[in-house]
């Protein structure tokens, strides 16, 4: 009996090593076939990867370019409005030189005529170069040529005028003599 045990103990343990054998030589081939399967999906995986870096390097360049392009234009920007600004201050400083000038004409002209011919005269200019012109003559002669004015342009006239005195603190053409008597 005792043979009968080794002999079912001795199958028992060679069926469990012959099993185990088996085991392992279909674990191998599983992990191999795994193992390729790993590596072309690994390999697929890079390839992707690769392409999707190279798209990002061409987008990166891209995008260099036109950084570099619009630095460019930034700089064209900046030279013409430099150039714009010369230009508008040098016509500023003509375009007031010559208003200057026309208001400097206009109040000779205006002081050597009659109230009354300044008067349609004045109807016809703008109000602005009217008060620059106001602002250079006598309070009475600017007094005796608005009597002769349509009422709304009199109007408003003296409000501009009066408006441009007290923001720029002009004083009146018209002098006050003050006697020594009185204070």
């Amino acid at each position: 009996m005792r043979f009968f045990i080794y002999m079912i103990i001795l199958v028992f343990i060679t069926s469990f090593l012959y099993a185990k054998k088996i085991d392992k030589e279909s674990i191998k081939v599983t992990e191999l076939e795994a193992d390729e399967d790993f590596f072309n999906n690994l390999q697929k995986i890079r390839s992707q990867i690769e392409e999707k870096d190279q798209k990002v390097e061409r987008k990166r360049a891209e995008i260099e370019e036109l950084k570099k392009e619009l630095d460019k234009r930034e700089s064209n920007i900046k030279k013409y409005q430099v150039s714009i600004d010369k230009n508008i201050k040098s016509f500023s400083t003509e375009k007031s030189k010559k208003f200057k000038m026309r208001v400097l004409k206009l109040n000779k002209v205006f002081e050597s005529m009659k109230p009354k011919n300044v008067a349609k005269i004045i109807e016809n200019l703008p109000d602005d170069l009217v008060i620059a012109v106001f602002l250079k003559l006598k309070e009475d002669h600017i007094g005796k040529i608005m009597k002769y004015l349509d009422p709304k342009k009199s109007a408003a006239l003296s409000e501009k005028l009066t408006e441009w005195k007290n923001r720029y603190k002009l004083k009146d053409k018209k002098k006050k003599k003050v006697s020594k008597g009185n204070p």
